[in-house]
């Protein structure tokens, strides 16, 4: 089996009937936040350490992956990167909750929030996602193309407490598949 159970769900019933209808997807491109041996299997990708403040590791195809000197704060290239539309998925690992992802784990780094959680209005704000780098500086996700979110390294991250959490909002942003913890990750976690 290719999963035990799923729940399928959406930040509007329009993201429900698009998982729901979605064609299989073929993984190429990654975009990570857990370091540079997620880009090994992957035809090209960028991906950034959430222990190692600066670490970065860029993938072209058919090259193996080169580690670079990356930015302080991961916020504005990781957002860059995922608006571009060519991720196939995402990996993430850092801190953690139903209402942020703190993209620094040993390090401060700023963070992807539910647009709900810091908009004026949040009723107009449904499903959003934004980045927030440590400045406060503010930058949107409009990536909507079919992904995976795989989240081996959060806690929370895929609870779905109400309209405004992270796993709702990457499903508006075209995660088509969604895995992570609903609870406290332990050293023994599944998804690692």
């Amino acid at each position: 089996d290719d999963a035990l159970w799923a729940l399928l769900t959406g930040a509007t019933t329009e993201d429900a009937l698009r998982v729901a209808r979605a064609e299989p997807l073929s993984v190429r491109r990654g975009l990570s936040h857990v370091g540079g041996g997620w880009l090994d299997s992957l035809e090209s990708g960028v991906s950034f350490s959430e222990c190692v403040q600066r670490d970065k590791w860029v993938k072209q195809s058919g090259k193996p992956p080169e580690k670079v000197a990356g930015p302080v704060d991961t916020t504005e290239q990781f957002v860059n990167e995922l608006n571009s539309g060519s991720v196939d998925m995402v990996s993430s690992s850092g801190h953690a909750t139903e209402h942020d992802w703190q993209m620094g784990y040993s390090y401060k780094n700023g963070m992807l929030v539910p647009a709900g959680r810091i908009a004026a209005k949040p009723e107009a704000a449904k499903g959003r996602l934004l980045g927030v780098d440590t400045a406060n500086k503010v930058f949107e996700i409009t990536a909507a193309n079919p992904k995976i979110y795989y989240s081996p390294g959060n806690c929370l991250i895929a609870r779905v407490d109400g309209k405004d959490c992270m796993a709702l909002a990457w499903i508006h942003h075209g995660a088509m598949q969604f895995s992570g913890h609903v609870g406290v990750q332990s050293s023994s976690c599944y998804e690692w």
